[in-house]
């Protein structure tokens, strides 16, 4: 969505998943700006950024969204009912029941609600 203010401002921001968890980002400038800053602040909490971004107070805070996190290596779906819950508690979010393999053997994924 592209918002035209007077003097050809422009605010450019994602749409937020229904799904996704948000992480503050600091002010975020327009989708180049976000392109740069969200995926280092969803990484410090092992997420993987969705695309989705939006300014929540015009020059000081924007947030990022967040649909999986981080939970290492998850070998059956009765490892991920014992990762996944843990992973997703530890950012603040919920686990939706969906997982996936990234890296086989060192990575995997949790989708948090």
């Amino acid at each position: 969505m592209t918002i035209v203010f007077p003097l050809g401002v422009f605010f450019t921001a994602g749409v937020k998943s229904a799904s996704a968890l948000t992480v503050k980002a600091g002010p975020i400038w327009n989708n180049n700006d976000a392109q740069v800053k969200c995926p280092v602040a969803t990484a410090r909490i092992g997420g993987i950024w969705n695309g989705g971004w939006r300014t929540t107070e015009w020059g000081k805070m924007s947030e990022c969204d967040v649909d999986w996190v981080k939970a290492g290596p998850i070998w059956n779906n009765n490892d991920a009912q014992v990762k996944c819950p843990v992973a997703t508690a530890a950012v603040g979010g919920t686990w939706n029941g969906h997982w996936t393999t990234t890296v086989w053997g060192v990575m995997s994924v949790c989708a948090v609600k």
